[in-house]
């Protein structure tokens, strides 16, 4: 079973990865989700999946919305640094990198840093950041 982390859980290709989650749990479990904005969403989603790590974005009032939604033990993360502790989990085994812009660099080349499989969702990535990216 590989321990997978999805940077981007709420949108399009964050969404359609837990669709596929869903459909093999014995092949995944998700042991982390972030999210720019949509709080309710990603609660909802670390509910369903039983996920223990959760990141939401830099907003206004979205960690308080995001803890007043939340049920359960979770572990609570912000911002950039915050998917930095998600990419960097010592359990995960894949990071699912679906974020919007250069904002996925830091907590990509820090997961790739650490050996973690990568599946780069994220073009940006790589043109704002790729010569040192495909070095690690």
């Amino acid at each position: 079973m590989k321990n997978i982390v999805i940077l981007g859980s709420t949108g399009s290709i964050g969404t359609q990865s837990l669709d596929i989650v869903s459909r093999l749990p014995d092949k995944f479990r998700v042991i982390g989700l972030a999210a720019n904005g949509n709080a309710k969403l990603l609660a909802e989603q670390a509910s369903r999946f039983n996920v223990p790590n959760v990141s939401i974005g830099d907003g206004t009032g979205k960690l308080e919305e995001l803890r007043s939604n939340l049920t359960g033990n979770v572990n609570v993360f912000q911002g950039v640094d915050g998917m930095c502790s998600l990419s960097t989990l010592p359990e995960a085994d894949l990071i699912v990198v679906a974020v919007s812009g250069a904002i996925g660099i830091k907590p990509t080349q820090a997961a790739l840093e650490l050996g973690k499989d990568i599946a780069l969702a994220s073009k940006e990535v790589l043109v704002a950041a790729g010569e040192h990216t495909m070095e690690l």
